[in-house]
């Protein structure tokens, strides 16, 4: 079993104290049926699948609504597993880079005049996989190669778009 830092050790605890007598609760009293109900508090962590489900519902909904409307690619890079030791050790110089470099090979590769030669959009996102330490980068990428004029009036013109790709 591997060592957990303290902020690991607090977000496991507080997950598992979730809903649960450990964080205390109230006593409701239905106004049909006429019964108590015991609702037991949330612990509000941001990793809490519990917690977090209508925030990440608003999340998911917020970003939709930035999409063009075009075709996305799903593209997903994998990381090594034995650089797993590094990610858990050095998380947010190991994201961050991750990140970075995700990002620096698909726009290298839109900007490549053999490929597209234009500017690519896409929405990166990283996924966790605790049980067997699977770290996975997906990214959304847009269908279109996208070219943004400049500002007229502080309104953004007509989007020009490029439809090959891939």
């Amino acid at each position: 079993m591997r060592d957990y830092n303290s902020y690991q050790v607090r977000t496991l605890n507080a997950i598992r104290r979730c809903r649960t007598p450990a964080l205390g609760g109230h006593l409701y009293r239905c106004n049909h049926c006429l019964a108590f109900h015991k609702r037991y508090n949330s612990c509000r962590n941001r990793h809490c699948p519990q917690c977090q489900h209508t925030q990440k519902q608003q999340w998911i909904v917020k970003q939709e609504s930035k999409f063009i409307n075009t075709h996305y690619y799903h593209i997903v890079f994998t990381i090594p597993h034995h650089l797993n030791e590094i990610a858990l050790s050095f998380p947010r110089f190991f994201y961050s880079s991750l990140l970075r470099n995700a990002w620096d090979t698909l726009n290298d590769f839109g900007w490549n005049h053999k490929y597209l030669g234009e500017q690519l959009g896409a929405t990166i996102i990283l996924h966790t996989w605790d049980p067997i330490y699977l770290f996975i980068l997906i990214a959304i990428v847009l269908f279109q190669a996208v070219v943004y004029l400049s500002m007229v009036n502080g309104k953004m013109p007509k989007v020009v778009v490029n439809s090959y790709f891939l």
